[in-house]
């Protein structure tokens, strides 16, 4: 079914009188009360226009549908409602999804709470908080994967990486943001944090448990999958019930992702070395054999060259690689330990890692029975 196109029938005052009688039956936890019909009409009919009301309503609006459906059986009938509003979220303005109401005023407390140590809260940001909403919905369901309406919006052809780079742009102020609310509400802020952080791990949660995989995976935007510091996806979770059954959907992404994105390997084994969650996920095997043709740069060597320096330390991560490399490659083996003879400080090596990728490009085209010698090292 083809995307929507949201047409112009609601004013802001009857998208926000409405949005605020779903929210108190939310809040109520009383989801039958909550017509999914409904609301799927007032969704074929939103406005598609950049004021904060019209967007946090529309967010929140659609975020409602997610959870009175999450749990619904079969194939989400309302994927094309999601792209037209995922297609519009990219056409929409970082500054007008992050701009502060207007007409937001700070609670009126008494001064001696100020010297107790109150802080003020953070402006509401009422077009983010439910564009974050819906993709926090998104990212998870009742069972296995991201929520059946992410599914949905997927096999319909919608493709996420204009949407994570646009997000993108503005990762460090959502971030902020998002650690003052949960400050100000006295939370530990959790590793997801942003609508990026959830988009992602509904992207991973997707291609752990179905054959869809994007179509533009050499995008500089896909290195988010392995940083630590955009995602939370492989934390653990906190539900005994749950821990094997999202354990093992945690795995398959990481594999699944390893697979679809090579362009990005040098980056999956820095986040291995680095991430402790996710070498719980990720097995060091399969980072190998590497390819002649699309390992041979910095990208690959300066994580390995960081493992090797770290393969007798305490980091299992570069054990697990280096027993790896011996096994499988012993000619990039035997070179990166003739580079670090030549250095007493690691980071002097790791500095001139540029300097060694001519012989590691030599030295990884060598099959296994093919000792590394001089003449494979260009020296002129």
């Amino acid at each position: 079914m083809p995307a929507v196109t949201p047409t112009l029938q609601l004013d802001d005052a009857q998208l926000m009188a409405q949005y605020l009688r779903w929210e108190q039956l939310g809040q109520e936890g009383d989801t039958e009360a909550i017509d999914a019909n409904q609301v799927r009409h007032w969704l074929a009919h939103m406005p598609a226009r950049l004021s904060a009301v019209t967007l946090a309503g529309w967010g929140e609006t659609l975020s409602n549908l997610a959870w009175v459906t999450i749990e619904d059986e079969g194939a989400s009938p309302d994927g094309h409602l999601l792209v037209a509003f995922l297609e519009y979220a990219v056409k929409v303005p970082l500054h007008v999804w992050l701009a502060e109401d207007e007409n937001w005023v700070a609670p009126t407390v008494p001064y001696e709470d100020y010297e107790n140590g109150y802080e003020e809260p953070p402006h509401a940001r009422s077009a983010y908080d439910g564009f974050l909403r819906v993709l926090r919905m998104l990212s998870f369901s009742s069972g296995a994967g991201p929520h059946p309406m992410l599914m949905a919006a997927l096999h319909l052809g919608w493709e996420p990486t204009s949407l994570l780079d646009h997000l993108d742009g503005a990762r460090e102020i959502q971030r902020l943001y998002c650690e003052e609310n949960a400050h100000h509400r006295s939370e530990a802020p959790p590793t997801s944090l942003t609508a990026q952080a959830f988009l992602l791990e509904g992207i991973l949660g997707a291609m752990a448990t179905s054959t869809w995989r994007p179509n533009n995976r050499t995008h500089p935007v896909w290195e988010g999958l392995w940083n630590s510091h955009v995602h939370g996806y492989y934390q653990e979770t906190e539900a005994i019930g749950e821990l094997a059954l999202h354990g093992a959907e945690q795995r398959r992404a990481a594999e699944a992702a390893l697979v679809a994105f090579p362009h990005f390997k040098g980056q999956a084994m820095q986040a291995y070395l680095d991430w402790r969650q996710l070498r719980v996920k990720l097995i060091a095997h399969r980072f190998f054999p590497l390819s002649a043709q699309h390992d041979n740069g910095l990208a690959v060597l300066v994580p390995l060259l960081s493992a090797w320096l770290k393969k007798d330390g305490t980091n299992p991560g570069a054990t697990a690689l280096c027993h790896q490399l011996v096994q499988q490659h012993p000619a990039v083996a035997q070179l990166l330990e003739m580079h670090c003879s030549f250095y007493t400080q690691p980071n002097h090596a790791l500095r001139d890692a540029p300097s060694l990728l001519d012989a590691y490009q030599s030295a990884l085209g060598l099959d296994q029975d093919t000792p590394l010698s001089i003449a494979h090292l260009d020296l002129g």
